[in-house]
This record gives C-alpha cells, sequence and structure tokens, in this order.
C-alpha cells in the first residue's frame, strides 16, 4: 500500500509552525529574512499573513486567526522591514480580500 507523500517542511517552515516568536526574531534579524518571506509567499497580503499569524501565537491569549487591522500592520512591517517608505499598503479590506482569495481565513475588525 502506498502513502500519498507530503512534503517534508524546512527548518524555517517548522520554526514559523511550531516556534512563532524564534521566526519573527530571524526575520528581524536576518540580512534576507523580510525579502525572503516575500518571495516565498508570492505576495504581500499572504507574506503579511504568515507575519500576523504568527505574532498571534506569541500572544498571552494565543489565536490561530489574526484579524484584518494585523495583518495590514503586518504588510506595513513587511514593507518598512525592505526599507520601501514610499508604497502605501493597501486599505485593510482589500488586504483581508487578497488573504481570502487564496484561502486565508482573516478575522474582520
Amino acid at each position: 500500500m502506498q502513502t500519498a507523500s507530503r512534503p517534508v517542511p524546512t527548518a524555517l517552515e517548522f520554526i514559523e509552525a511550531e516556534r512563532p516568536s524564534e521566526w519573527i526574531r530571524h526575520l528581524r534579524e536576518s540580512t534576507r529574512g523580510y525579502a525572503d518571506l516575500l518571495a516565498e509567499s508570492g505576495e504581500l497580503a499572504v507574506a503579511a499573513y504568515r507575519v500576523a499569524r504568527a505574532r498571534c501565537r506569541t500572544q498571552e491569549v494565543s489565536m490561530k486567526t489574526p484579524t484584518s487591522r494585523e495583518v495590514h500592520a503586518a504588510a506595513l512591517e513587511v514593507l518598512r522591514a525592505l526599507g520601501d517608505r514610499e508604497t502605501r499598503v493597501p486599505p485593510r479590506s482589500r488586504v483581508a480580500a487578497e488573504c481570502a482569495a487564496v484561502g486565508l481565513v482573516v478575522m474582520g475588525n
């Protein structure tokens, strides 16, 4: 009997899922942390969702699903970390809609 193979997560994927505070620290301290995140994610909304979700999981009251406000703030964080001071973050509703379009759940707020 053959079982479906699942890709083995990389070390960073494991850290993102299991140790979000370490993953966030890696983003901040790595020269290419945010650039790699954006490249892996494919778009700003997805990268922002990943940052917001990790931050949610590090809070005293841990949540798995970020709010639109948290994702929007994370989008600004990603842009600023990349040195982009000119690009405006799209409105919260658009960032949330872009997340929803790829199957990422965002709580409204």
